[in-house]
């Protein structure tokens, strides 16, 4: 396996970073649609979205938009790393400290992880949820290396 281009702390600085923006989108909003980062071949860290060009876009055409533009990009050599946010139910086996949490895909020509930061609302009734602030209980990071799905091939 090819030897990373960058520095682990460079990988764990746009993880803490993502972490950071999740944590934020939660205590404003209650939810996020999928988002990410990349670090490109100059080393820069980079934040993504996904362009939907629809009233009513779903999470998971979010989340495939910017997988498949970080494939496109890591093909072409123009990325070293990418990483994928996403609110999502977390593997029981794992067991997390809460059952939902965030879920960060991170990939490069020499990691594959999912990492997952276990969350719980915090609520004093059990009524939906509503736009606005939101507080959070966080649980400990767990991770998982997975096979590359962003960076399956190398760079061409």
């Amino acid at each position: 396996m090819a030897t990373l281009p960058i520095g682990p702390h460079r990988i764990e600085a746009m993880l803490q970073y993502l972490l950071d923006i999740a944590k934020q989108m939660l205590e404003k909003n209650g939810a996020f649609f999928p988002f990410g980062a990349i670090i490109d071949s100059s080393g820069n860290r980079i934040p993504v979205t996904a362009q939907l060009d629809k009233p009513d876009p779903k999470t998971h055409e979010a989340f495939s938009v910017i997988a498949h533009s970080m494939r496109a990009q890591y093909a072409k050599g123009e990325i070293v790393a990418g990483a994928i946010v996403a609110q999502a139910s977390i593997p029981p086996e794992l067991k997390p400290t809460y059952p939902d949490g965030v879920r960060i895909v991170v990939e490069s020509a020499s990691i594959s992880r999912l990492i997952f930061l276990p969350i719980q609302r915090v609520s004093s009734d059990k009524e939906a949820v509503v736009p606005g602030p939101q507080e959070f209980r966080y649980g400990e990071l767990l991770g998982v290396d997975v096979h590359p799905t962003l960076f399956a091939a190398g760079p061409s």
